[in-house]
């Protein structure tokens, strides 16, 4: 075989352009439109995406917030203990957070009972009742039946304090008795 001879298959050959040509200018300007074009679509994809994924939750977190329903529980039991150590516990039919605060709740046919099976044993009942975590109070409302085992009391409203265990009844009283029950 001479040394001249190429060795490679005919069918390997090049044939993009002519022999002792270079390359076309076809080819030679969509490299150059490419080499500037598809850094500029990156470029615009990232911002793209940046912008979504930066600006745009704030926004819809915003929106969703105002159009969102409040998350309501279905038999809720709110448990403590106030500072004379007696046990409470609130219970309710449903109970939702008011959209305004966060704090306040809102309860619906509450039960409260504190100090379960013992002498001073007191349950509150009433059709409606919100309780405000950050004050610690319950305040009662509609129909309010108060009983322990020395007394009863009905009102329209009553206050009753988780950090000291005491029950306030205020409004009309139906038994005429407006109650303050202490220690």
């Amino acid at each position: 075989m001479a040394l001249d001879q190429d060795l490679r298959p005919s069918h390997y050959e090049y044939t993009g352009a002519p022999r002792g040509r270079g390359p076309s200018l076809i080819r030679v300007t969509l490299v150059r439109s490419f080499r500037i074009i598809l850094p500029l679509i990156a470029l615009g994809l990232t911002a793209a995406l940046l912008w979504v994924g930066v600006f745009q939750p704030g926004k819809r977190a915003t929106e969703q917030a105002a159009t969102r329903a409040p998350i309501e529980l279905i038999e809720p039991r709110f448990v403590g203990e106030d500072n004379q150590g007696r046990a409470y516990v609130v219970t309710a039919a449903r109970a939702q957070r008011e959209t305004g605060d966060q704090q306040r709740i809102q309860l619906t046919t509450p039960n409260l009972l504190r100090d379960e099976g013992k002498p001073d044993q007191l349950r509150v009942q009433s059709k409606a009742a919100v309780y405000d975590q950050e004050s610690g109070k319950v305040f009662l409302s509609g129909n309010v039946t108060a009983a322990s085992s020395l007394w009863n009391a009905k009102s329209d409203k009553a206050v009753f304090d988780t950090r000291t265990g005491n029950i306030e009844t205020t409004g009309r009283s139906r038994s005429g008795v407006s109650v303050r029950l202490g220690n």
